[in-house]
C-alpha cells in the first residue's frame, strides 16, 4: 500500500511540475507578444516573404534583420512577410485582411528575452545568424531579395482615354490621396504610365476611388499591362472586381516583369477613376549585394 501511495504522490508531483514548467514557457519570450494590429497587413512595403512559417518564426526572421521594421503574419496559411520602415505612418497604408496580425519590432529589439542577437549588432543588409560554437555573425540577407521598395510611378509622365473634367491622368500619380484621375464614360478606357526607364517590376498597387456613394464599384474588369512601349505589352494581371470606395489593391507579381509603361484598362464601357498608382520596382542591372 505505502508503494502504491508513494508512486502515486511521485507521479502526481511530476505532473504539477510539468505543468508549472510549461505554464512558465507559455508566458516567456516571444509567447507572449500581443499584435499592434490584429486583421491587418502593412503594404507596399514588404520586402521578404517567408512560406510554411510559424508566428514564432516569423518573429525571429524579423528581428535577426535590422532592415526589418515590423512584420506581417497569418497563422492559418503560415505566411510571414518582412517590412521595411515605411516613409510616415499613415493608415491608408494598412489593409484589413483577415486572419493577419501586425507587429512592430523595435520594442523587442535589445531586449534579452526576445533579441538573440544584442551582442552583435549587425547593418541594414545583414543578418544575424546564430553559430554551433554559440554566439552569432552577420552574414549578407539572399541578394535577390534585397530590391529596394521605390515607387517608380510617382511624378512620371502619364495619359489617359479621355479627361473628365478637371481630373486629368497625372492626379494618379502624384503622391496625394486627395486627388484623383477620371477618365468619361466610354468602352474600354485606359490610363498609363511611364516610367521614364525600364524598370523590374515586382508590385503594383491601386487606391481606389475614395467615398463616393458606392462607385468604387466601377473598378471592375481591370486589365494591367506591362510593356516596353504603348504598342507592346503583356497583361500581367487580371482584377475581376467590383472593388470598392477607397479600397487598396495590392498586385504582386508571381514573376518580376521588366518594362517601362504599366497601363490599367476596364474590358467594358465605364468610367475608369484612380486615386493613386503606385509601381514598385528597381532597374534591372541593380546588384544587391554591393
Amino acid at each position: 500500500m505505502f508503494s502504491y501511495m508513494y508512486l502515486y504522490v511521485t507521479i502526481m508531483a511530476s505532473l504539477f511540475l510539468l505543468t508549472k514548467l510549461s505554464s512558465q514557457h507559455q508566458t516567456h519570450g516571444l509567447f507572449h507578444i500581443q499584435p499592434d494590429k490584429s486583421n491587418t497587413r502593412l503594404d507596399g512595403f514588404v520586402y521578404r516573404t517567408f512560406e510554411n512559417m510559424s508566428p514564432r518564426l516569423c518573429f525571429d526572421k524579423c528581428i535577426r534583420r535590422p532592415k526589418c521594421y515590423s512584420y506581417n503574419c497569418n497563422r492559418y496559411i503560415l505566411k510571414c512577410e518582412l517590412n521595411v520602415k515605411p516613409k510616415a505612418d499613415a493608415t491608408l497604408d494598412f489593409n484589413t485582411q483577415n486572419g493577419y496580425i501586425y507587429v512592430e519590432i523595435d520594442p523587442y529589439r535589445r531586449v534579452s528575452n526576445y533579441d538573440p542577437c544584442i551582442e552583435n549588432l549587425c547593418q541594414e543588409g545583414e543578418s544575424c545568424q546564430s553559430v554551433s560554437k554559440g554566439g552569432n555573425i552577420c552574414i549578407i540577407d539572399e541578394c535577390h531579395f534585397q530590391s529596394p521598395l521605390t515607387n517608380v510611378a510617382v511624378g512620371k509622365s502619364t495619359q489617359q482615354s479621355s479627361d473628365f473634367d478637371g481630373y486629368p491622368s497625372s492626379y494618379a500619380v502624384d503622391d496625394d490621396i486627395n486627388t484623383l484621375s477620371i477618365t468619361s464614360e466610354q468602352n474600354l478606357p485606359y490610363w498609363w504610365v511611364d516610367l521614364g526607364d525600364t524598370f523590374t517590376i515586382t508590385q503594383i498597387y491601386i487606391i481606389n476611388r475614395m467615398s463616393c456613394g458606392g462607385c468604387g464599384n466601377r473598378l471592375r474588369n481591370l486589365d494591367i499591362s506591362v510593356g516596353n512601349s504603348v504598342d507592346s505589352m503583356v497583361v500581367c494581371v487580371h482584377y475581376d472586381g467590383p472593388g470598392s470606395d477607397g479600397e487598396h489593391l495590392v498586385f504582386n507579381l508571381e514573376k518580376e516583369v521588366v518594362g517601362r509603361y504599366v497601363k490599367l484598362q476596364i474590358i467594358g464601357t465605364e468610367y475608369l477613376q484612380l486615386t493613386e498608382v503606385r509601381v514598385f520596382g528597381y532597374p534591372p542591372e541593380t546588384n544587391f549585394c554591393k
